[in-house]
């Protein structure tokens, strides 16, 4: 298993990435970008950043129930997959990117053409 004991924000760590796409069972810190990652009992466990009691109870949980962190490994393994492969990544860049660049352009235009016309610049 892997442990993410995070205490203060992560934006969206590549270990988690790591541990889903092999295949490991993740703990996980309720910080950052992590719960919209993973999902608890799902594809792995979430707890309280700084509450080292939930942190021994979800690892023993793990230990002692192998189809949960079975479950959620196999889990883990399929959102890998589906969202953190090559072909995902440069998609959502891609998407990323030309969401910049028509932001960019739309300033670029607004400031050629305005909107605000005096009603002499009108005519």
């Amino acid at each position: 298993m892997i442990v993410i004991a995070s205490l203060r924000t992560e934006a969206s760590p590549i270990v988690l990435r790591e541990a889903f796409a092999s295949g490991r069972p993740v703990i996980a810190t309720k910080v950052g970008d992590i719960p919209e990652i993973v999902r608890d009992r799902e594809n792995g466990l979430l707890i309280e950043p700084g509450n080292t009691q939930a942190l021994g109870s979800a690892i023993l949980e793990f230990i002692s129930d192998p189809e949960l962190a079975a479950h959620c490994a196999a889990n883990g393994l399929r959102y890998a997959a589906e969202n953190f492969s090559f072909d995902k990544m440069m998609e959502a860049k891609l998407r990323a990117d030309l969401a910049v660049l028509a932001k960019k352009q739309g300033r670029e235009s607004a400031s050629r053409y305005p909107h605000d016309l005096t009603s002499s610049e009108k005519n």
